[in-house]
C-alpha cells in the first residue's frame, strides 16, 4: 500500500513538472505573439499617422490618361467607354469615389472615398483606375 502511494506521488511530482514545462513553453509562445501584435499595432498607427492628402485624382481609362481633377474642386463627371459603358466620379470634400457605374459586380463603388496619395479605385470591367497623386498637374 505504502509502495501504492510513493508510486502516486512520484507520478504526480511528474505531472507537475510536465505541467510547469508546458507553461513556461506557452509563456515564451504567448510572450513572442503579443510582441508581434504590439508591433504590428504601432505599425498600423505609424503608418496611419504619416500619409499625406492628396491634391489631384488621376483618371485613366485602358491606361491612357483622360482627365486630372483638384481634389480641392467639388464635382461630378461622367466617363464613357467606347462601348457605351459607364463611370460616375464625384469629388467631394477632398475626396474621390465612384458614384454610380453600370458595371455588373459594383465593385468600383463599394472602394469607398479615396483622398491619400497612392491610393486607387478600379473598375475592371470598363478598364476605369482613379489614382490620388500629390504633385502640381
Amino acid at each position: 500500500m505504502a509502495h501504492v502511494k510513493k508510486f502516486a506521488q512520484e507520478s504526480a511530482f511528474c505531472k507537475g513538472r510536465i505541467v510547469k514545462k508546458y507553461i513556461l513553453r506557452y509563456k515564451k509562445d504567448i510572450l513572442i505573439i503579443g510582441l508581434i501584435l504590439v508591433f504590428a499595432l504601432l505599425s498600423f498607427v505609424v503608418l496611419k499617422a504619416t500619409r499625406e492628402r492628396g491634391a489631384f485624382a488621376e483618371v485613366s481609362i485602358d491606361g491612357k490618361t483622360v482627365a486630372s481633377y483638384s481634389l480641392s474642386e467639388d464635382r461630378e463627371e461622367t466617363f464613357q467607354t467606347s462601348d457605351g459603358a459607364y463611370n460616375i466620379v464625384c469629388i467631394e470634400k477632398g475626396k474621390v469615389y465612384v458614384k454610380e457605374a453600370d458595371c455588373r459586380d459594383g465593385l468600383c463603388m463599394q472602394q469607398g472615398k479615396k483622398s491619400d496619395i497612392g491610393e486607387t479605385i478600379v473598375c475592371l470591367p470598363h478598364k476605369l483606375v482613379v489614382t490620388v497623386t500629390g504633385g502640381p498637374q
